[in-house]
Parts: C-alpha cells; sequence; structure tokens
C-alpha cells in the first residue's frame, strides 16, 4: 500500500491569515477629515445662468395662459366649420 506523505498544512494556513482577518468586520468611523465645519458651501447662480423673470402671458401660469388661447381657436374652428 501507499503512504500518504502527511501536508503540510502550516503555509496553507499562513497564507489563508490575511484573507480571513479581512472578513472580519471592522469599526466603522467617519474619516478625520469629515466635519460638520468642512461641508461643501453652494455657491449662488451666475446671473447668467439664472432664468429671466417670467413674461406677463405667463403669469400665473403658462399652461393656463396655452389653455385659454387654445380654447379660443377651437370655438373659431367651430364656429368656421358650422357656417358652412
Amino acid at each position: 500500500m501507499h503512504k500518504h506523505k502527511p501536508l503540510n498544512l502550516l503555509p496553507l494556513l499562513l497564507a489563508c491569515l490575511p484573507l480571513l482577518a479581512s472578513c472580519a468586520p471592522k469599526q466603522q468611523s467617519l474619516p478625520s477629515a469629515w466635519t460638520p465645519q468642512s461641508t461643501p458651501q453652494i455657491l449662488p447662480l451666475p446671473s447668467e445662468a439664472k432664468q429671466p423673470t417670467p413674461t406677463p402671458e405667463c403669469l400665473p401660469t403658462c399652461s393656463e395662459i396655452l389653455q385659454k388661447k387654445l380654447n379660443i381657436m377651437l370655438e373659431s374652428l367651430t364656429s368656421a366649420t358650422g357656417q358652412e
């Protein structure tokens, strides 16, 4: 019969040790640079990036004015087709 040589498991165990150590839960802590004072500041938009003030046609909302204009056009179309 063949005799099995005992495997030297020590190198294998030593190789697996860093892998097992990396799986251990680590203490979660905030980085030292993170403090409430170091939050970024939000700068105001430059004037060229701002939207212009709405025209009087768009007050209170543009969709209301558009709906009124569409209703007027629809009425004029239905009255024109009714006369023919």
